[in-house]
């Protein structure tokens, strides 16, 4: 049964990332990317990854479950992935300014309606979990 069948969601409801060593904050939530421009050069402009996506559709589908799955979250470094949002994983109700965010952000918010599942893959261990989990500290 897939995902999406399984929440009693769509399937653009559901969203599947893998972490690694190298996957970081900017490719997970946002960051700058290169874009061209019409004169030629080369600009930045912020980008949403996989979670603001997510999150982005929950709010305009209050209404709607969504589901984010993390594949291999013991690969990855998890302060360096989540960055502030580890916060907002306990503090559910709080609301926190973006690392990229301009003075005029509104502050963020996890909307209840985003359900997020980690899988722990077993070969690396709960070693390197509890390793990324203190990489912080």
């Amino acid at each position: 049964m897939s995902l999406d069948r399984r929440f009693g969601t769509g399937p653009d409801n559901v969203t599947i990332v893998q972490f690694h060593p190298a996957y970081s904050y900017e490719d997970f939530f946002e960051g700058f990317r290169p874009t061209p421009r019409s004169d030629g050069q080369v600009g930045f402009e912020l980008e949403p990854g996989p979670m603001r996506r997510l999150t982005d559709r929950a709010r305009k589908h209050p209404d709607r479950l969504f589901v984010l799955v993390v594949d291999e979250i013991n690969r990855g470094n998890l302060a360096k992935i989540f960055g502030e949002l580890y916060f907002l994983l306990e503090y559910r109700d709080e609301a926190i300014d973006l690392m990229y965010s301009s003075d005029k952000a509104e502050p963020f918010t996890l909307p209840r309606t985003v359900v997020i599942i980690f899988h722990l893959e077993a070969r690396y261990g709960l070693a390197a979990l509890e390793k990324s989990l203190t990489a912080g500290e």
